[in-house]
């Protein structure tokens, strides 16, 4: 999915490196997903990221359930974030993800909110693991 974190809202943590953080979802390339989710970030991601998205970036996500966080955590790419910024790759294998980037794409379905302020609909419970991503460390 492409979006961005929405960094003012309420961090969730977990047990590994990763926290929650709400994620404004513009398109879906595989599975499901509304409008906000919440995805996690790299602890040592935010500062960096977040100056990303004031430059006009976006992150393409792959997310997987874990036991260890109560939300979705991004595989493949640099900590799980593929940058994108005017529609083109910036985080390498520009060929592999310039692919999925140019495939057609969903809107995600508009969010329905429970009372604690998640949503109910944010569980994308798909897998990549049949792909090959390009590992980035």
């Amino acid at each position: 999915m492409l979006g961005t974190y929405n960094f003012k809202s309420k961090q969730k943590s977990s047990k590994g490196n990763f926290y929650g953080r709400q994620f404004q979802v513009e398109k879906v390339y595989k599975g499901k997903a509304t409008e906000t989710i919440t995805a996690g970030i790299d602890v040592y991601d935010k500062g960096w990221a977040e100056e990303y998205q004031q430059d006009g970036g976006k992150f393409l996500l792959f997310l997987e359930k874990t036991k260890e966080a109560r939300f979705l955590v991004p595989v493949a790419g640099p900590n799980g974030m593929v940058q994108v910024q005017d529609g083109r790759i910036l985080s390498g294998h520009e060929g592999f993800y310039g692919k999925i980037l140019s495939g057609e794409a969903r809107t995600p379905s508009p969010a329905e909110s429970n009372n604690d302020g998640g949503h109910l609909l944010e569980a994308l419970l798909f897998s990549f693991r049949p792909y090959h991503f390009p590992v980035d460390y």
